[in-house]
């Protein structure tokens, strides 16, 4: 007798023990399936709808991976400022003479000397008597005018080409940076465009979610109400 009430009890408590664990292990699934319903589901207003959590986090991934790929805007790799650009420097008169091998000004043979045969003459002699006072300091002097004449030629004609070269050079530098200012504002403008168009977005974007956030929010304070 006294073996079988113990067997009865033990098999109770064994009973009552599983009971318990079973309707713990209920528990713990109801508690944790109301878990994940929201508070309008709880209350019958809006119906449940599962969603892979996973599956909704790679999608919107995707989402947002293509559209900041579609927004991504190659910046050319060639610097503003190039540290190579061949660089001109304007140069005196006496170094371009030097350059083109010029005899310098103050030579004795070049066509300054009319210059300054003529400034040592009164300044107020008329034109002619001046010619005629030049010719005969050149004469007494063994002066060629006509060698003098043909340097100041050669001269004009140098200084000419080297005025030329360097407009060209110039030229084509000022150009070079004119095309890259014009890429340059094209590329800005574009910039502008894609910030008020993304500014735009995201104030409209904000708008929404503001609104929505704010009848969620009514609602909850609505059921939280003491009256109810």
């Amino acid at each position: 007798m006294g073996k079988e009430n113990a067997s009865k009890q033990n098999a109770n408590v064994s009973g009552v023990t599983s009971e318990k664990v079973s309707m713990y292990d209920t528990a713990n699934s109801i508690t944790d399936a109301s878990k994940k319903k929201t508070l309008f589901e709880k209350l019958g207003l809006v119906e449940s709808i599962e969603e892979d959590e996973g599956t909704s986090s790679k999608a919107n991934l995707n989402a947002n991976e293509k559209t900041n790929s579609s927004n991504v805007i190659s910046i050319s790799e060639k610097n503003l400022f190039n540290p190579e650009e061949k660089r001109i420097e304007k140069l005196s008169i006496d170094e371009i003479y030097t350059i083109y091998s010029l005899l310098p000004r103050t030579s004795t043979n070049s066509v300054y000397l009319i210059d300054n045969f003529l400034k040592a003459l009164p300044s107020n002699l008329p034109i002619e008597i001046k010619r005629e006072s030049l010719n005969s300091l050149l004469e007494a002097s063994h002066i060629n005018l006509i060698d003098l004449v043909n340097d100041g030629k050669e001269r004009v004609e140098t200084l000419n080409q080297y005025l030329e070269n360097f407009t060209l050079d110039l030229n084509e530098i000022i150009n070079d940076n004119e095309r890259e200012i014009a890429a340059l504002k094209e590329k800005i403008a574009h910039h502008t465009s894609i910030i008020e168009e993304r500014s735009r977005t995201l104030e409209e974007q904000k708008a929404i979610v503001k609104f929505e956030v704010q009848k969620i929010s009514s609602i909850i304070d609505f059921v939280r109400s003491k009256d109810i």
